[in-house]
């Protein structure tokens, strides 16, 4: 991968570019992990996306709000990742669980638009000329109906939940079974340097002003 795109991807999850060039030999394993969240949060607004056409007509506003969608959500999982980097093992376990739950919740509930847009010939012929005006819950008991009639079509639809599900939890996976890294070490290091500067700037202004003689000002 180019370094620029490199660089702009690890910003985008959220890793310190800084506390990298201490540790280089770091770049590749973030980047991959990078790679696979903003992967994770494209997968997740387009989903929200095809469940919103399917609900309404797509339109500006509905536009900003599956941007909105697609922010929240890359936010939520740079701050789950940037808690798993930072933490001890027990501590990462504690966190993935529960981002383990979400995403399972998360991987059910927005898979549903995707596996109806992948089966959405299948329901159109189901509904017959009711197609063009269906919502989303007609569409839900058509491909229900069409589950009943081929049990290949639950396979095929509970193989692309699982994936979801495998790909909202895949950067938080491998953030978890990296272990205390050099990264880590690295971050606290500029953190420490980043709160040092300000304090040491004003304890030299704190020193100027007490080695001036108390007559200086009147001169």
């Amino acid at each position: 991968m180019n370094d620029r795109v490199g660089r702009l991807v690890r910003r985008l999850a959220g890793f310190d570019e800084d506390a990298l060039d201490r540790v280089p030999q770091e770049r590749h394993r973030l980047t991959l992990i990078s790679t696979v969240l903003i992967g994770s949060t494209l997968v997740s607004t387009f989903s929200v996306a095809v469940a919103v056409d399917m609900v309404l007509a797509f339109s500006w506003l509905a536009g900003v709000f599956v941007a909105v969608w697609g922010v929240f959500t890359l936010y939520v999982d740079r701050w789950m990742l940037a808690t798993l980097v930072s933490a001890g093992a027990w501590a990462r376990l504690r966190i993935f669980l529960p981002r383990l739950l979400m995403a399972t919740v998360f991987g059910v509930v927005i898979a549903e638009p995707l596996v109806l847009g992948v089966f959405r010939s299948a329901i159109d012929v189901q509904l017959g000329a009711a197609a063009q005006t269906a919502d989303l819950l007609t569409r839900l008991r058509a491909f229900e109906q069409i589950q009943q009639a081929d049990p290949s079509v639950v396979t095929a639809a509970w193989s692309l939940r699982l994936f979801l599900i495998v790909v909202s939890t895949l950067p938080a996976l491998l953030a978890m079974l990296g272990g205390r890294n050099p990264y880590q070490a690295a971050v606290a290091a500029v953190h420490r340097e980043r709160t040092m500067i300000p304090t040491r700037s004003n304890a030299l202004v704190t020193e100027r002003v007490a080695t001036l003689a108390p007559g200086d000002g009147h001169r």
